[in-house]
């Protein structure tokens, strides 16, 4: 009985660990984008777009207490681009 918890435990472990697992490895791509963004004097051209935008809002609903606040607001500007982009294309259809 005890060596079936100990079991159903590991695997539970397991399982937390790949997730968390994941989540690293996007936070520190997300860091890597952050710091190019940074070194460019914050150009929105190094902001996130795309598959990465929706991954980091993603992530960001999920476990946004485990971004730093620059992280979440390197998210934010990106959102704000995406935002006033799809504007502008509105305004000129």
């Amino acid at each position: 009985m005890v060596h079936e918890a100990l079991i159903k435990g590991w695997e539970c472990l397991r399982l937390w660990m790949e997730a968390n697992r994941e989540f690293r490895t996007w936070q520190e791509r997300l860091r890597a984008s952050m710091r190019q963004w940074e070194a460019t004097g914050k150009d929105e051209g190094a902001l996130l777009r795309g598959v990465p935008l929706f991954e980091a809002q993603k992530w960001q609903q999920k476990r946004s207490d485990e971004l730093t606040k620059e992280e979440q607001n390197f998210i934010w500007a990106s959102v704000v681009l995406r935002d006033r982009e799809k504007q502008e294309r509105e305004r000129l259809q």
